[in-house]
């Protein structure tokens, strides 16, 4: 069960940058990391094509899909969930978020506007819940990464 994600904050500030070089669009990438006594560490993301994207919806290419994911394996990353992006800022799930997620797949929501901000949740059952965020590596929060 996953309780915790902790993410370095050069990795934060390369989600930040590749969600606002996407904008007014939402983006999202694959996930890569390790997983120790429910503690996700984040260590890489792989950016997913998508066949259709707007400021409020996506659709990932299923091949882009396998291919990202075999590129986190080949670099030595588990897969673990995906990232998107809200172009008008907000980190909380939408109706798509959760109708469209995974169950037991972490699913990080990053705000690209301002000084940017992530969160992270993960679908269990029927509930959608959250999980702590934490910046390692120096005194950055999830949302002061700019």
């Amino acid at each position: 069960m996953l309780t915790t994600v902790s993410v370095p904050p050069e990795l934060l500030r390369a989600l930040l940058a590749a969600a606002r070089a996407e904008l007014p669009r939402e983006w999202i990438a694959a996930l890569g990391g390790r997983v120790h006594a429910g503690r996700v560490r984040l260590e890489r993301f792989e950016p997913l094509r998508t066949v259709a994207a707007s400021a409020h919806h996506f659709v990932v290419d299923p091949v882009a899909f396998v291919q990202q994911e075999h590129a986190l394996r080949r670099a030595g990353s588990s897969w673990l969930g995906f990232v998107h992006s809200h172009p008008h800022g907000g980190l909380a799930p939408s109706l798509a978020d959760r109708e469209a997620s995974w169950r037991d797949c972490l699913q990080c929501i990053l705000s690209p506007r301002g000084g940017g901000a992530l969160a992270a949740f993960v679908h269990r059952g029927s509930a959608y819940e959250p999980l702590p965020v934490v910046v390692a590596g120096d005194n950055l929060t999830a949302g002061d990464a700019a």
